[in-house]
């Protein structure tokens, strides 16, 4: 009991005469090193299809689809680049045992642009088969977002949605 009082008083004096103001503000958010993982976004570069026959696959993409073509880095006569926008590309590949890929409507690549009507007028016009989600030939049909669609096939049969959404 004698040493009660210098272990009480020691203790006292160990703490912190000034303390913290109580506040209602959230702790600052932890700072985020900007070369980390955490801080980076993935961001669309390219998709690729596999063809059957890359001169026909480049006919549809240059000239029903008008994707400019771009420099292809790998120079390998049985490959194709295509502009999809700033950054983004289609990779067209030949590979002859392709044949008879079977591709879901579902697995489709999305395509947006602000005159929708004039592409699906050009559709029209070169008898180029569409449909719309349903499955409806030579229809538009509208998204649950209100966003108008219309879906196509290449060559080889992959799907390819045209949209309006560039214009929300």
């Amino acid at each position: 009991m004698k040493y009660t009082l210098p272990i009480l008083l020691l203790t006292l004096l160990s703490c912190n005469a000034t303390p913290e103001p109580v506040t209602a503000e959230p702790p600052p958010a932890p700072v985020v090193d900007q070369d980390s993982i955490a801080a980076d976004r993935f961001v669309f570069d390219h998709y690729a299809v596999i063809v059957e026959d890359l001169e026909r696959a480049a006919d549809f993409y240059l000239n029903v689809m008008n994707l400019e073509e771009v420099y292809d880095a790998t120079e390998k006569d049985h490959i194709r680049w295509f502009d999809l926008g700033p950054g983004m590309a289609l990779h067209v590949i030949e590979d002859p045992a392709s044949k008879d890929i079977a591709i879901s409507k579902p697995v489709h690549l999305a395509l947006t642009m602000k005159n929708f009507t004039g592409f699906v007028d050009k559709m029209r016009e070169m008898e180029y088969p569409f449909q719309n989600w349903p499955g409806q030939a030579d229809t538009t049909n509208l998204r649950p977002d209100g966003v108008a669609q219309i879906y196509l096939q290449d060559p080889d049969g992959y799907w390819i949605e045209i949209n309006d959404a560039a214009n929300f």
